[in-house]
This record gives C-alpha cells, structure tokens and sequence, in this order.
C-alpha cells in the first residue's frame, strides 16, 4: 500500500504478476494484461502510481535507493522467477521494477527495465511499446 498525507492512496502488486516465485507472465497485449488485472479485482497502475511505487516515499532514483547497484536483473538476458533478487525492491515493497520484465501501465505505456537490454534501472524510465503490442519481455503489474 502506497500512502500520502498517512493517508492511503492505492495498493501495488509486490510482484509481477502472477507474483512471487514464478516467472512474469509477458508476451501480452496491454488489453489482455488490464483485462487478467480486472480479472483480480484489480487494473494495471497508472504512469503515476507506478513511479510513486519505484520510488518511494524519498523520491529515489532507483527502487532501492539514490546510487545505481547492480541489485536488479537488467543484463542477465532471461527472465528470472519474481521476487528473486532479494535487494531489488522498492521502499513500499515492491520487487523488480527495475529489472526482470518491464511492465505495462493503464494507457499503453512501458515502464521499468527489463532482462533484455540493459537498462540504467532508473525509475523515471520508460520504454517505447513494440509496434505489435506484444514482448517476450514485457509483463505487468495491477494496482487497486
């Protein structure tokens, strides 16, 4: 849960989907990963409250803090089960949104890195979508 004025504000999802222990379900349109969100009770995060979750209540530059670590799976070339990487969260508790698979957001937009290209791992980034909508290395997220 991610909170404002000690107030809270939406839930992000710990992990990828389908969570912890398993590899990011990808390979989907931004359609089909909303409607598996909706599904859930859920919808796929907003540009905003997916960087408010990367970053934290102290504005960090990388989920886990302000200096680049080689924390997250950003060059491994493989995706690995979620939650894998023990130092890559964020402080709300949120693991691999700089790393693993980048992630669909509500509107068509591709935030995060991803095993395939190295990334800087910044939580300000963001990815161009594929002309096809679909990637072996673009999962998702929901939010509530």
């Amino acid at each position: 849960m991610v909170r404002a004025a000690g107030r809270a504000v939406f839930c992000i999802d710990r992990d990828e989907f389908p969570g912890a222990g398993k590899l990011p379900r990808v390979s989907m349109s931004v359609r089909e990963a909303d409607a598996v969100c909706r599904e859930h009770g859920a919808r796929l995060c907003t540009n905003e409250e997916w960087e408010a979750a990367c970053r934290g209540p102290g504005a960090a530059s990388y989920p886990y803090g302000h200096d680049s670590r080689p924390y997250c799976n950003t060059s491994g070339k493989a995706l690995k089960p979620g939650g894998g990487m023990a130092h890559c969260v964020s402080a709300v508790g949120a693991f691999d949104m700089a790393g693993n698979a980048a992630e669909w957001v509500a509107g068509g937009g591709v935030r995060g890195g991803s095993a395939l290209g190295e990334t800087d791992g910044r939580c300000s980034r963001r990815l161009k979508p594929p002309p096809a909508g679909r990637s072996p290395f673009i999962g998702f997220r929901c939010c509530r």
